[in-house]
């Protein structure tokens, strides 16, 4: 796997799946984030074993495939740069001025996320209608 991401998408989204890291835990593979690459998108996920929290994010695919990074090393390495970051299986990161490697755990020891629903979604509805039934909601 090698991705080229933008560091400030990558920042928002780890921000958002790392929520799902525990603070202490036995297992160290669940203070990782799962980095997936598919078509032109990253996918992101964390987990506590209870909750699951994914995201997607554009990107540019060099080679596809997967890998698990501590998600609080990405984090900051992410915080720390701006513009784009290449990220690799190997743990290689290197953005313009910088290149570290991180440790890399195999994404096959992630655990697996069970799929919600399989198909076309079951509704489908608009940011603008959803805003509108919001707004009455909670007036």
């Amino acid at each position: 796997m090698i991705l080229v991401l933008d560091t400030k998408q990558l920042r928002l989204a780890l921000a958002t799946v790392s929520r799902a890291v525990p603070k202490r835990s036995i297992l160290p593979i669940l203070s990782h984030v799962l980095v997936t690459s598919s078509d032109d998108s990253a996918t992101l996920t964390c987990t506590d074993l209870n909750t699951y929290i994914v995201r997607r994010i554009p990107a540019e695919v060099v080679a596809p495939g997967s890998a698990s990074f501590n998600a609080r090393d990405l984090l900051t390495i992410a915080d720390d740069f701006a513009g784009s970051l290449t990220l690799d299986a190997t743990g290689l990161i290197a953005t313009e001025n910088f290149t570290s490697v991180l440790p890399v755990l195999p994404a096959e020891e992630f655990p697996k996320v069970a799929p919600l629903f399989e198909g076309p979604p079951l509704v489908t509805y608009s940011g603008e209608a959803f805003a509108d039934t919001l707004a009455q909601v909670l007036a």
